[in-house]
């Protein structure tokens, strides 16, 4: 992406003033950056990270909010993509009206500053070209959770970087694991950006007990066309007795609850209940 984002740096450079340089503090403003998008946004729509006499991290409309270092004197290098994007627009901005990408300056200390980029890395899918159609499909908008990727950069005025990677997931259990985001740390230099720690995400194994439920009743009416007795008590899955089969529980998470009989299950913007 160097290179791609190289051959833009006439209108994507800014140089810091000099009164600015000098400051002992990180600075971090909203503004506007010279690059047409043709009335799409308004004049706070780019951000930039300023840090004292080192460069400036930039998160630009330009190419979808993706941040790019700009040392002093230097060329811009933009952050290694953690996420593949999918688009049909050129590789550089992918998003390229941005109407599914974002950033915004969450935290500001003197010595640090946190920036959040939100993204979709699939803007080809049915939900982005054609949400009634893709809405209708499912019947209830928890697939769409798992559209966006969340970023968020947490940079200090030394250079260094704590970057936290998380991609959309559909069950909320998935979305608040700890674990499951990538960790990354970078140091921003002279002469470009370096990687000095990486963590990959991945999914805590720990398992969920079941939920203790009433006790059982026997008997039940005859000439049961499907049966679901929410006795599991746990995960995203219900038995049909009369077949055997396994049914999924859709939504973003399931509920386990004490019930009239053994345990009930209720969803929040699922299929089942």
């Amino acid at each position: 992406m160097k290179k791609l984002l190289s051959s833009v740096l006439a209108i994507s450079m800014i140089a810091p003033a000099a009164a600015d340089v000098s400051s002992p503090h990180i600075k971090a403003y909203y503004t506007r950056l010279p690059y047409d998008d043709h009335g799409f946004t308004g004049k706070y729509a780019d951000i930039v990270v300023e840090l004292p006499q080192r460069g400036q991290v930039v998160f630009s409309r330009e190419f979808g909010y993706h941040p790019y270092w700009l040392p002093v004197g230097r060329e811009i290098e933009g952050v290694a993509r953690l996420i593949p994007r999918k688009s049909i627009n050129p590789e550089e901005r992918p998003d390229a009206h941005n109407i599914a990408s974002n950033a915004a300056i969450i935290a500001r200390t003197d010595s640090s500053v946190t920036v959040r980029w939100r993204y979709a890395p699939d803007i080809t899918k049915l939900s982005f070209t054609d949400f009634r159609a893709a809405y209708n499909e499912v019947g209830n908008p928890a697939h769409f959770y798992a559209d966006y990727a969340d970023e968020y950069f947490v940079i200090h005025a030394d250079g260094q970087v704590e970057r936290v990677v998380k991609d959309g997931s559909e069950r909320l259990a998935d979305w608040n694991d700890p674990a499951n985001q990538i960790e990354q740390t970078l140091q921003l230099a002279p002469d470009g950006i370096r990687e000095t720690a990486f963590r990959p995400a991945r999914h805590s194994k720990t398992s969920e007990s079941p939920v203790a439920g009433s006790p059982v009743k026997s008997g039940r009416a005859g000439n049961l066309v499907c049966h679901w007795r929410f006795d599991e008590g746990a995960g995203f899955a219900t038995t049909e007795k009369q077949s055997g089969t396994a049914c999924s529980i859709g939504g973003i998470e399931a509920y386990w609850r004490k019930g009239v009989s053994g345990t009930c299950s209720f969803e929040i913007e699922g299929k089942s209940s």
